[in-house]
């Protein structure tokens, strides 16, 4: 397949939507940067530094991108915290395709729907028009409101995840997940040989002389490898310190 345009809304000095401390134009990067880690070979992110709505408006942009797919990111913005939801919106002309039908539900998945069936219809947006007239497969993500706190929280925050299930609707395919982190007790243990064990109980036991830990701390057969090796930093930091 041909690859598809991922385009981040606003920029150049436009920072779009703002809310929570964050701004649209920077969220909007961010999240195309991470789709396009997950899946390099289905998109291409649009220059970062350029507007494209500017850039169209200037007789470039989608007058001349060679793209026949592309995928606009943005997200909304309210007087009210408390509304929130996003929407695809397409050419009034046209009917969902199965892109567009998998995005409408990665958006119902992080942040549910503002528009009944997830989209709206329009004619009245410049690179939707021009898309329109030349063929190009376009449609523009509304990603939640980023004045309400959980919407900004689902896409913002949580970028990797937004980024994971809109990767699987562009793909049409699920991803592999990250594993999850090992335990911290399995990851220290491999530092920790008998040797090791020793001495970091022989430093608390010295604690407890200094009076640098109470004695109820004197059973270090007692600790794991995680509680003596956190008991070690601590007599350190006791010690540096002089507490």
């Amino acid at each position: 397949m041909s690859k598809i345009l991922i385009v981040g809304g606003h920029g150049a000095g436009d920072p779009g939507a703002v809310g929570g401390g964050h701004n649209e134009r920077d969220a909007m990067r961010l999240l195309a940067k991470e789709i396009k880690a997950l899946i390099p070979s289905y998109v291409d992110v649009y220059d970062t530094n350029l507007n494209m709505f500017r850039e169209t408006d200037k007789g470039k942009g989608i007058y001349i991108t060679p793209y026949q797919n592309i995928i606009e990111l943005h997200m909304d913005a309210s007087s009210k915290t408390n509304v929130r939801g996003g929407h695809v919106i397409i050419h009034k002309n046209f009917k969902p395709d199965p892109l567009d039908l998998r995005l409408a539900n990665a958006i119902k998945e992080r942040v549910g729907w503002s528009r009944k069936d997830g989209f709206d219809y329009r004619n009245n947006l410049l690179n939707l028009n021009i898309c329109a007239k030349k063929g190009i497969s376009y449609r523009l993500l509304e990603l939640g409101f980023i004045s309400n706190e959980q919407d900004r929280a689902r896409i913002i925050t949580e970028v990797k995840e937004t980024a994971r299930v809109i990767a699987e609707a562009i793909t049409g395919q699920k991803l592999d997940k990250p594993a999850p982190p090992k335990k911290e007790e399995t990851i220290v243990t491999q530092f920790l040989n008998e040797t090791g064990r020793k001495a970091a109980r022989n430093m608390i036991k010295k604690g407890v002389e200094e009076k640098l830990f109470t004695s109820e701390h004197e059973n270090v057969g007692k600790y794991s490898d995680t509680e003596l090796i956190s008991y070690g930093f601590a007599y350190i930091d006791r010690k540096t310190n002089n507490k």
